[in-house]
């Protein structure tokens, strides 16, 4: 443990850290081959349009179901129990890849997977908010995810080449992820969260029990819900072009799995490696409405070159830095994705809001994706990339409006 006394950790902190970063390997090791999931569908499975805008509204739309997370977690004795189940079923759901090669079989088995996966954003919040210090949050988040990160860039570039020498390897590939995922969602099982008496938004059991508790936690903390709209509005910019992606790569400029996995699992990644304990660091030191605002400014030049791109004879030209501000902006999209909520939460516990941040982006990932796919079938790429640029600078300017409202008040 004395090679982590530079992150000047305390004993519980220590245990944890190793713990989650031993898991996020294995965490990372999954998602890697997940990273190219909607191209194996168009190239492999030759899915339709519509079938990849499902796909890619899964993963968005799964998280309508992080309200039920409260009311399943009180059915553990111990909340991180949670894990084993989403281990059990939700990870190793993916080996039946090998039995099928249907594009419907396929949409499936990969719905499973994000609707047990979204509960293991709230556990994880929990984990962090409980088990170490405000001033050691950011930084410790930024390492765990940079490890994660780079077994995803690592698994996703070799998933690539794999696949250009026999598609059919995605199978085998998605084996691979199933039993990391598993492993992943065991190790943190393992973690032992530290016991606090927190405040919790309480309602009488019932089905629209969850629903409530969103109402009322929106209701009674006003600057989360200001915050809310414009993480709304970002989200709509990101989701939109979900489906322009793979067809842009696949139907357009007709490239392989290695080009695809360099760019999405590279270039698409390589920021987070570098920057995630940076952007942590900076959280934990900045005003958060700041912070939003200048990381989806940042991101809105991402559909802005991807947009540039489809003009120019040399596309790749603006491809592949799109992609390398994409990772870079993304790393701090992914800190105020998981940490936010503890901002907001103080006393409270932190799950509760992290539902509800999750539970507004599957409401989102119902409407936004099926946008996109309208405006794909009846113009191009070109207009959702251009879509996409508004919604990241309103979110933007919205978040800078919070911020100099809540200086000066």
């Amino acid at each position: 443990m004395k090679s982590l006394n530079f992150l000047k950790l305390d004993r519980r902190e220590e245990h944890t850290f190793l713990l989650l970063t031993i898991g996020s390997i294995f965490n990372g090791i999954s998602l890697g081959v997940l990273l190219l999931q909607e191209f194996i569908l168009r190239k492999t499975l030759l899915g339709s349009l519509f079938e990849i805008t499902l796909l890619v509204m899964i993963q968005p739309v799964s998280n309508i179901f992080s309200i039920f997370f409260y009311p399943l977690s009180k059915k553990f004795k111990r909340k991180n129990d949670f894990f084993l189940l989403i281990a059990f079923v939700g990870k190793l759901i993916l080996l039946l890849m090998l039995l099928t090669k249907s594009s419907k079989i396929f949409i499936l088995v990969i719905s499973v997977f994000y609707i047990f996966n979204t509960f293991m954003n709230p556990l994880f919040s929990n984990i962090m908010q409980l088990n170490f210090r405000k001033k050691n949050r950011g930084f410790v988040y930024g390492i765990v995810s940079s490890v994660s990160v780079l077994a995803t860039l690592v698994v996703s570039n070799l998933s690539g080449k794999l696949l250009d020498v026999n598609d059919n390897l995605y199978k085998l590939l998605f084996s691979v992820s199933a039993v990391s995922g598993f492993l992943c969602c065991f190790i943190f099982s393992k973690v032992k969260i530290r016991k606090i008496r927190q405040k919790k938004i309480e309602e009488e059991l019932s089905f629209l029990q969850p629903i409530k508790i969103i109402v009322k936690i929106l209701k009674e903390n006003k600057d989360f819900m200001k915050y809310e709209i414009f993480f709304f509005l970002y989200g709509i910019g990101y989701l939109i072009i979900l489906p322009s992606i793979p067809v842009y790569f696949v139907d357009i400029l007709k490239l392989d799995y290695s080009k695809i996995s360099f760019i999405k699992g590279f270039l698409g990644q390589v920021g987070f490696i570098v920057f995630f304990p940076f952007v942590g660091f900076f959280l934990d030191r900045m005003n958060i409405f700041l912070y939003s605002s200048l990381t989806f400014f940042l991101l809105s030049f991402y559909p802005l070159f991807l947009l540039i791109s489809s003009f120019i004879p040399n596309p790749f030209f603006f491809i592949y830095p799109a992609f390398l501000i994409f990772s870079i902006s993304m790393s701090a999209v992914f800190v105020i994705w998981d940490l936010s909520s503890i901002h907001f939460a103080k006393d409270n516990d932190s799950s509760q809001f992290q539902n509800v941040h999750i539970f507004l982006t599957g409401v989102r990932g119902i409407i936004v994706p099926s946008l996109g796919y309208l405006i794909l079938k009846f113009s191009s790429p070109k207009l959702p990339f251009f879509v996409s640029n508004l919604f990241f600078l309103f979110s933007s300017f919205g978040m800078f409006y919070l911020f100099k409202k809540f200086k000066s008040s």
